[in-house]
């Protein structure tokens, strides 16, 4: 485009495109708080900055600017605003009322004949040298140098949304928790998209399994994975992603907000850990979205501008949110994204599940995945990029696809790479393997601790386990205290406490201590913006507060068994000695006994995680913990079918009793079909077909022997259920059958069971098939044990 070509576009943009894109270029130009402040209290000043002269002083600008020429017409208007800004002291954000000492008069075209002079004349004799005047000559050779020629070139593009998203790209592709692997390890990676890992999700919605149970069942049942990233902008469809810590949850967010912005220049999205919004508003993320766009541009958020437009909301950590008024107040307004006019698609992320699962109309709202563990494949390409080719790299190799290893805890991004990398510094024996995720997380830590000793000068008095304990003390104290980060000044008066208390000789010099942790290791990360500390990954921080947790204290955590925040520790300290069965007997005691349905809930999923952890206690404590998980089940169970009855909302009282019993069925296999568990639930089936007196309803004996028939591929346990009981509902018959089916279990074809089930089911067709197509009330009667 030749010169006089751009000169005519510039000239042609209007007043409010021009200031945003100077906004652009003053910022290349390196001035200082720059500020759109053009409105009804601008006092002449359209835009604001500062910039320091040779002696560190700053020097205040007022621009005064203008779409096209500058002529006899508008003179009136310029000679006003370049009085007020001299006479109206600005109001910066950083320094109170301050004195504007230059003035700049912008315009897209020219000052046509003698208006300089005209300007010139009307102001004070002390403020003349201070006026300084651009037109298009100046701004094509700045915009020209600066290379933003673009913006003004493209009329179509919004230079507003540009720049924020320009900003939301870098925050979506930076991962401050791997720094760690850079400075520490030498390792340079900045983002897990580095690793061009697939991390594969599936499907955790049942509504598709109730049609296998009505008419036309089919013998396989299909698996649905979470979409690429293209498929998931393209649908529009909102998703719930969820999975244990270090699944790679955030990891999706950021790689669907990065393939968003990059393929919908015009649309916008925002990502948001929720555990940083604040509880002052009844609208928490529109506040944040609001304060962190204008904090961007300097520029109100309007979702109205993007009427026609895509609109993303990325909310991370919904699990992390601890105070329940707040996580309140976001689901509220999660419900009132999803129902308003606007394209807003939303991609939700949690460790657990429950807190959508257990709330109907929530539920609805999403498509739900759960993050699956990397296979072999996967955990193989992450170790050839932390292992150097080479034998070293063959063994790992060996190790990961010949050995249990991979069996001992879970197979994410984050543990297969503290995996590799204690591989790489030979600090894993394959006669020694870390036997559960506490043992890989004390390994790490040892070695994280005793390189920082051997590579960062520091002196010997700075022993490995003195810096362990301060750590752990750190992590304890804000573990303790609900919250990520620490800021330096309270973390520094902590250190100063917890010299006096303890002779530690590295807490010597608190404030040496603390320079050293944030500028030599990435254990704790510091943000310079906010003045504050946090671990590179919320997992370290919740080994490290386990570590303040022992036979007098665990208590604690008994105590806080249903609160989302103490379930890692707990499974840390449960894995720390896991044939100690001290912390699984108190929580099975049930002191703080979960009264209603939603607690019930979150014990079984948290006791559940716990026991696995504990995994070499014995079988009399481990079915001990069993028993009162099941008890409670099959309570929270009849409390949610007698809940339903009295609903008015048909999003509710419209579930039917197959709805219930595939919930029930999901529900039971996600948090008691374990290996681990198998033999004391057999054991337990035994009991409950001997015991008469023991009632559980005739879903929750329908759920165990589901489990048991699964795992040992045999039909018998579900026959057994049906068979020795005459007084179950005809349902039953459909079910089991359809199971068995679809499950492909072994059975005795000829057998008089499986024969007396099929004519069971073919007698009572229509009266089942009503069942499963009314809502329950009309049939809960017919479930054993039920009581109103």
């Amino acid at each position: 485009m030749s010169d006089e070509d751009f000169k005519q576009k510039l000239k042609s943009l209007d007043e409010k495109k021009l200031r945003l894109i100077l906004i652009q270029l003053f910022e290349k130009l390196n001035f200082q708080e720059i500020d759109h402040h053009h409105g009804t209290t601008e006092f002449g000043k359209d835009i604001v900055f500062y910039e320091k002269d040779t002696f560190g002083n700053k020097v205040w600008y007022a621009c005064v600017v203008k779409s096209g020429n500058i002529t006899q017409s508008t003179l009136g208007e310029v000679h006003r605003q370049v009085r007020e800004c001299f006479k109206s002291k600005y109001p910066s954000t950083s320094f109170g009322r301050v004195q504007i000492n230059k003035v700049m008069v912008i315009c897209s075209g020219v000052f046509s004949g003698n208006t300089k002079t005209l300007i010139a004349e009307e102001i004070d004799e002390s403020n003349k040298s201070d006026v300084t005047f651009w037109s298009q000559n100046q701004l094509s050779d700045y915009f020209k140098d600066k290379g933003l020629t673009n913006l003004v070139v493209n009329k179509n593009q919004n230079v507003l949304l540009t720049k924020f998203n320009e900003q939301m790209l870098t925050d979506v592709l930076q991962n401050k928790s791997l720094k760690f692997l850079q400075t520490d390890f030498d390792i340079n990676i900045d983002n897990f998209g580095e690793f061009e890992l697939s991390v594969k999700a599936r499907s955790t919605k049942f509504e598709k399994d109730r049609e296998k149970y009505l008419e036309g069942h089919t013998t396989k049942l299909p698996v649905r994975f979470l979409p690429d990233t293209k498929k998931i902008i393209e649908n529009r469809r909102s998703l719930f992603l969820h999975g244990i810590a270090t699944s790679g949850k955030t990891t999706i967010l950021k790689k669907i907000g990065k393939d968003f912005i990059l393929s919908k220049p015009n649309s916008i999205a925002f990502y948001i850990e929720l555990n940083k919004l604040n509880n002052d508003s009844i609208t928490p993320v529109s506040n944040y979205i609001d304060d962190f766009y204008y904090n961007l541009t300097k520029h109100s958020f309007d979702i109205a501008d993007y009427d026609n437009q895509d609109i993303l909301f990325l909310l991370d950590g919904l699990d992390e949110v601890q105070n329940l008024d707040l996580r309140k107040k976001i689901i509220n307004e999660i419900k009132a994204f999803a129902i308003s006019d606007y394209n807003i698609q939303i991609i939700l992320s949690s460790r657990t599940s429950d807190i959508v699962k257990n709330d109907l109309e929530l539920d609805s709202i999403f498509d739900q995945f759960e993050l699956m563990s990397l296979n072999l494949g996967e955990l193989v390409k992450v170790g050839e990029k932390i292992i150097p080719d080479g034998q070293q790299a063959e063994s790992f190799v060996a190790m990961v696809t010949k050995g249990e290893i991979v069996n001992a805890f879970p197979k994410t991004p984050l543990t297969t790479i503290l995996l590799a990398i204690l591989f790489k510094e030979d600090k894993i024996d394959p006669k020694d393997l870390p036997r559960n995720i506490t043992e890989l997380y004390e390994k790490f830590m040892d070695l994280f601790l005793d390189k920082w000793d051997k590579e960062r000068g520091v002196s010997q008095q700075y022993k490995l386990k003195e810096r362990l304990y301060v750590l752990k003390e750190i992590a304890g104290k804000m573990h303790y205290n609900n919250t990520k980060e620490i800021s330096r000044e309270e973390l520094l008066k902590f250190l100063k406490k917890l010299k006096v208390e303890r002779p530690v000789e590295i807490l010597k010099n608190p404030e040496e201590f603390l320079e050293n942790i944030g500028t030599n290791s990435n254990i704790l990360i510091y943000n310079n913006e906010t003045n504050k500390f946090r671990f590179f990954h919320l997992t370290i921080q919740e080994y490290l507060s386990s570590l303040a947790y022992s036979s007098k204290n665990e208590i604690y955590l008994a105590d806080n068994i249903l609160d989302e925040w103490w379930l890692n520790p707990s499974i840390f300290y449960a894995g720390k000695v896991p044939e100690n069965a001290s912390l699984v007997s108190q929580i099975a005691k049930l002191k703080q006994y979960p009264t209603d349905t939603l607690d019930k809930s979150t014990y079984i999923i948290h006791a559940s995680k716990v026991l696995k952890a504990a995994h070499l206690i014995s079988n009399s404590e481990r079915k001990y913990m069993l028993k009162s998980m099941l008890g409670l089940f099959d309570k929270m169970t009849k409390e949610l079918i007698l809940s339903l009855i009295g609903e008015k909302d048909p999003k509710y009282y419209k579930r039917t009793i197959l709805d219930l019993i595939l919930w029930a069925r999901s529900f039971y296999m996600d948090y008691f079909s374990s290996n681990q568990f198998h033999d004391c639930l057999k054991e337990i089936w035994l009991e409950i077909s001997d015991d008469n007196s023991i009632t559980f309803t005739d879903i929750t004996r329908y759920c165990i022997t589901y489990d048991l028939s699964i795992s040992e591929r045999n039909a018998d346990f579900l026959l057994e259920f049906i068979l020795a009981d005459d007084s179950l509902n005809p349902r039953w018959s459909k079910i089991i059958d359809v199971d068995i089916s679809v499950k492909n279990l072994k059975y005795d074809r000829k057998g008089k069971p499986i024969l007396k089930l099929r004519q069971s089911a073919v007698r009572n067709k229509k009266y089942i098939a009503k069942q499963f197509n009314e809502r329950i009330s009309k049939h809960y009667k017919s479930i054993t044990s039920i009581d109103e």
